[in-house]
């Protein structure tokens, strides 16, 4: 039997761009809302976990925009690294309020992820 794993990591590599960015966004709104759960059910090393999840997805989501591309490039890059520090001051702070309103914000980017689909 596969490692759940490896199985959907071979998903992602199947995946057309466009397909695989709408799912990374998905995946970082999911770990950001169980973040917030955890939060609010004073699960605070669950929380972190999730937290630290959705970080990883955005940094991973940064690293795929060229550094030297043009001005969307760079805006797009900057939204990720405000979104990557929201969601550490969250996990440092264990701020639920914040993290909803970066939860908010994931979720703007999602729907425009998947409207360019």
């Amino acid at each position: 039997m596969q490692d759940p794993k490896e199985i959907r990591k071979k998903q992602y590599f199947s995946m057309d761009p466009k397909h695989l960015i709408s799912g990374l966004v998905e995946k970082c709104v999911t770990h950001a809302s169980g973040a917030r759960l955890a939060i609010e059910q004073k699960e605070f090393s669950q929380a972190n976990e999730y937290l630290k999840e959705a970080q990883n997805i955005l940094i991973q989501l940064q690293a795929l925009i060229p550094k030297d591309g043009d001005e969307g490039s760079r805006q797009g890059r900057q939204v990720l690294e405000l979104l990557i520090r929201e969601l550490f001051f969250c996990n440092i702070n264990k701020d639920a309020g914040r993290l909803e309103e970066t939860i908010q914000i994931l979720n703007r980017l999602a729907s425009v992820t998947r409207s360019d689909q």
